[in-house]
């Protein structure tokens, strides 16, 4: 069932992708895919109808329902029929822009995505020293080559974000002709993070409590400051 399910959505993702041809931003990476996700799509949503996965759709199942609009029915074959209708019919006001995440669970994972959707641009977070996801792959080489199939995938005239200071990642540049810009902590990151620092706030019980970042992004010489509440650390 489950496998007659997956060929159904991926036809339907390929028809409605067909149809509306919204630019696709596909995310990959062992670490921080869905905190990316999210702000690439607080950045979008301010001049673009946007839309990105719910939850953790990123595989087989949770691409092509993304790309679909549609929610998972678990075990309900009458919720299914009425997704798959829906699906078929088509829908209104189509996103312009859709964020994509790119799962990998085990080989040849990135091939059948990739058949159903190719991103125009592709960012890449973090593999790790030691990658999440592994107990199908025989090495960290090999689940790392399997994510830079979404490098390989890309156009000549598309973009690849890559994160400068995780070398896994960096290295993918070799497998693409689109144009790369890096980010990261490193020196020679194209948007590199500068002067960061922990923020303090007062406490009437606790004093001097961190209360959140900043930081300043530069990038071809100009200079951005940026102020993040309640997050902690560099990650």
């Amino acid at each position: 069932m489950k496998h007659i399910l997956q060929k159904i959505l991926a036809i339907l993702a390929r028809r409605m992708l067909k149809k509306h041809q919204p630019m696709i931003i596909g995310l990959t990476g062992s670490v921080g895919k869905t905190t990316t996700r999210e702000a690439v799509l607080a950045v979008l949503k301010k001049n673009y109808r946007v839309a990105g996965p719910e939850k953790n759709y990123n595989n087989e199942i949770g691409l092509p329902l993304t790309i679909l609009r549609a929610p998972n029915c678990g075990k309900n074959i009458f919720k299914w029929l009425g997704v798959l209708g829906r699906a078929w019919a088509g829908q209104k006001d189509y996103p312009e822009i859709l964020v994509l995440e790119y799962g990998v669970d085990r080989p040849g994972d990135m091939d059948y995505l990739l058949k159903i959707a190719k991103p125009y641009i592709a960012v890449i977070t973090a593999i790790g020293d030691v990658p999440m996801h592994m107990e199908y792959f025989k090495d960290p080489d090999e689940l790392i080559r399997e994510k830079a199939k979404l490098m390989e995938a890309l156009p000549t005239e598309g973009h690849a974000i890559l994160n400068h200071d995780d070398y896994a990642v960096y290295d993918m540049r070799e497998k693409t002709k689109a144009h790369v810009k890096t980010y990261g902590l490193e020196e020679r990151a194209d948007f590199r993070v500068i002067n960061y620092e922990l923020r303090n706030g007062k406490d009437e019980e606790l004093g001097d409590t961190p209360d959140g970042i900043s930081f300043k992004i530069e990038y071809k010489g100009s200079v951005v400051p940026v102020r993040i509440a309640d997050a902690l650390g560099e990650p």
